[in-house]
């Protein structure tokens, strides 16, 4: 009898135990909540953040006036800290979202993605100094290719898989000389200039693109030109040049 009543003994201890570390709250809240460093149960924050979704304060920064001491999480939440300087890159109360990961607090990795446009924005912490980071966030470049194939000369159209009116610049892929890329912040009527030397004589060739939009999801191809100098000093220009685009992209 008396081994059995010890063996409830201990019974009895190890689930008092277990009820101590998921119960050790207080009056109002009975448990008590998981840390890094304890175990117990998931708050509604937790849980949020877990799902992916962003814990809703419109007005963060006055728990935090400067953006960096922000905790770890996901928030929905608007730039509160453009009067400071922190976040220029949208306007004063424009809406964004915040995601803040750490290894402690002077090494912590810090995202925006502005309002409605998505363009994502980064800043990288590291010691009280920051000596390895630039002094603020960075942009963050993404680019969709709105087409691909081959086309070429004056009067082609060219449609495009997007409207070009999604994307701050666009990068125009030509082929020869060895595969060339360009980048033009007109995305209605870009236009790209480029040069070729000759190898092995004295002369050059100068070449000029330009599209223009017809509609927001087609390009035309506006002028397809090429100016030629030979080492005599003959010119030559040819307003049909056949300047193959390969690929087109759009950069945001």
């Amino acid at each position: 009898m008396d081994k059995e009543i010890k063996s409830l003994k201990d019974s009895v201890e190890w689930i008092l135990q277990q009820l101590e570390v998921h119960f050790d709250g207080t009056p109002q809240q009975a448990h008590v909540d998981a840390t890094p460093l304890n175990a117990g149960f998931c708050t509604p924050e937790i849980a949020m953040n877990a799902r992916g979704i962003g814990l809703k304060n419109n007005e963060l920064n006055k728990q935090y006036p400067s953006v960096y001491d922000v905790p770890p999480g996901f928030y929905a939440t608007t730039n509160q800290w453009y009067k400071n300087g922190q976040i220029t890159f949208c306007g004063d109360g424009s809406i964004i979202m915040l995601g803040v990961m750490q290894e402690h607090n002077e090494r912590k990795l810090i995202w925006v993605s502005d309002g409605y446009g998505g363009n994502i924005y980064i800043a990288r912490t590291h010691g009280k100094d920051n000596g390895y980071n630039s002094p603020g966030f960075r942009k963050v470049f993404t680019t969709f290719t709105l087409f691909e194939g081959d086309k070429s000369g004056k009067g082609t159209t060219i449609d495009l898989t997007d409207s070009m009116k999604h994307y701050t610049s666009i990068r125009i892929h030509v082929s020869g000389w060895g595969g060339q890329v360009y980048e033009a912040n007109n995305v209605q009527a870009p236009v790209v200039m480029f040069t070729n030397l000759y190898d092995d004589a004295g002369g050059m060739e100068m070449y000029e693109l330009k599209l223009e939009r017809v509609t927001d999801t087609r390009y035309k191809i506006a002028r397809s030109a090429q100016a030629a100098i030979t080492s005599a000093m003959n010119y030559h220009q040819n307003e049909s040049a056949q300047i193959h685009i390969t690929k087109i992209e759009g950069v945001k």
